[in-house]
């Protein structure tokens, strides 16, 4: 018999679905079918072998939303639903010592009996399609008047859960060698899965006005994009713990192959493209 008090049956489903929709377990998933659709129909090499692992880097844990695998490539997947804003991106010329490899992904393997990993810059990769600072747009209301206000806030916080989750993993394999299979290497691409706009500019933070420090961006370099790569510095405290193949001779390959990865960013519009794109991806 049912209270009269108590909530309806409606009202209750409604908040339910509100709830799972804000948290973004709907997107996830929805992800997840469209992914495992390309593979059924051949459109994509990725399979999805599992999701929700959990992995842990130094005393903080977290889980990894979906994995895919190729071969001996895993795409560590990130999902993040936003309600109503724009992501923005733009490039910093003087980031990055190396600037012939723009991209920076992580391996690991099992040599002489030793798990270890390295870091290696790819030259084969699209470099238009690099970015090193972005912001999250929401629309704001001054004076009656619409307008955008820009947080690095909600980008960082995304790129600190994938950085997270993909050392996690990394650790997890190299404490687990024998789950490399044949090749006895593993190679890592970290991806964040969204439903925002991914906006970019053509202009570069170095032409900002000195004495202002104000950045004025050409309208028409500024354009819609179904994916980029997006260069992050990792966190020391967000890294695995174990030893590289070989020692880093410069401060600036210390920063590139200690703490410079590329996270790729894909809108769900783009996620064909880019999965198709990385099924033919050849690092080995």
């Amino acid at each position: 018999m049912t209270n009269q008090n108590e909530p309806s049956k409606k009202l209750l489903l409604e908040g339910f679905q509100s709830s799972l929709n804000e948290h973004g377990y709907s997107f996830q998933y929805s992800v997840l079918k469209h992914v495992q659709s390309l593979y059924d129909s051949k459109k994509s090499l990725w399979r999805l072998p599992l999701s929700e692992f959990p992995v842990a880097v130094g005393e903080k844990d977290t889980r990894i939303d979906f994995l895919l695998l190729r071969q001996s490539f895993y795409l560590l997947a990130e999902c993040k639903r936003v309600f109503g804003k724009k992501w923005c991106f733009v490039r910093s010329s003087f980031l990055r010592q190396n600037m012939y490899d723009p991209y920076f992904l992580e391996s690991a393997f099992h040599e002489f009996n030793s798990p270890k990993w390295e870091a290696f810059g790819i030259q084969q990769m699209p470099k238009d399609l690099t970015y090193d600072a972005g912001l999250e747009l929401e629309p704001v209301s001054i004076n009656k008047v619409q307008g955008f206000k820009g947080s690095p806030d909600p980008i960082e916080k995304t790129m600190v859960q994938i950085s997270k989750g993909s050392n996690g993993f990394i650790q997890f394999m190299l404490k687990n060698p024998h789950l490399f299979g044949a090749a006895q290497k593993a190679v890592f691409i970290p991806v964040v899965f969204t439903n925002a706009p991914i906006w970019v500019t053509g202009g570069d933070l170095s032409s900002a006005n000195l004495e202002t420090g104000n950045l004025i961006l050409d309208e028409s370099s500024f354009e819609l994009k179904k994916w980029i790569a997006y260069r992050y510095n990792i966190s020391p405290t967000l890294k695995h713990t174990f030893q590289r193949s070989q020692l880093p001779h410069s401060l600036s390959s210390v920063l590139d192959e200690e703490y410079t990865r590329t996270i790729f960013i894909v809108n769900w519009e783009g996620i064909e493209d880019f999965l198709r794109w990385s099924s033919n991806l050849d690092l080995q």
